[in-house]
């Protein structure tokens, strides 16, 4: 998951350059996250690399508008099955994204669900828990807690819980994650009292 608003706020500082400037972040940003729409992860990578140079050079390393291209890049890695790559990258943006707008803000939780994620994908439960879990809370204080965002996560928890083989545990997870989907969603299901 990309960035959507930072992106879109990307997309509109400078739409006319659009068609990527090597030299200017904006463009090169919107390229790979065009790329990586279009799934086009090897070619996207190159460019992601770049993006992060580029970005760096006009913001400095711990700028917010750094954690944006540090996160499409590792998505790219994650997506490319790099993951060894992906993880020290997605912590740096953690940590600038923690620093510049807060532990409790949207953009955190999207690297922390991007890290759930990964670390999912790496069999490593504990901390794919943990992630998804801290992201949940977020989604929670920002959308509330019967949001599409909150069900989504309900669900990848309830999946760990269920590979960490903790039946119990996951089965409620999965049942709360239905009820706020479908509420969310407008769906009446057999988990909604009468």
């Amino acid at each position: 998951m990309l960035d959507s608003l930072l992106s879109l706020y990307l997309h509109f500082v400078d739409v006319s350059e659009a068609k990527t400037n090597a030299c200017d972040p904006n463009s090169l940003i919107l390229k790979v996250e065009d790329l990586v729409n279009h799934k086009d992860y090897v070619t996207a990578l190159p460019l992601a690399l770049q993006a992060l140079d580029v970005s760096e050079k006009a913001f400095g390393t711990n700028h917010l508008l750094v954690a944006l291209p540090l996160n499409d890049l590792a998505y790219v890695y994650y997506e490319l099955g790099q993951y060894t790559n992906a993880e020290p990258i997605y912590l740096r943006a953690l940590k600038i994204r923690e620093e510049t707008v807060g532990s409790n803000h949207l953009y955190t939780a999207t690297v922390l669900i991007n890290m759930g994620n990964l670390y999912d994908r790496m069999n490593l439960f504990d901390q794919s828990l943990k992630s998804y879990q801290r992201g949940a809370i977020i989604f929670e204080t920002i959308y509330g807690p019967k949001s599409t965002e909150v069900g989504i996560v309900l669900k990848k928890i309830g999946w760990i819980k269920e590979e960490q083989g903790d039946f119990l545990s996951a089965q409620s997870t999965y049942m709360k994650a239905v009820e706020v989907l479908s509420s969310s969603l407008g769906y009446k299901t057999a988990f909604h009292k009468a």
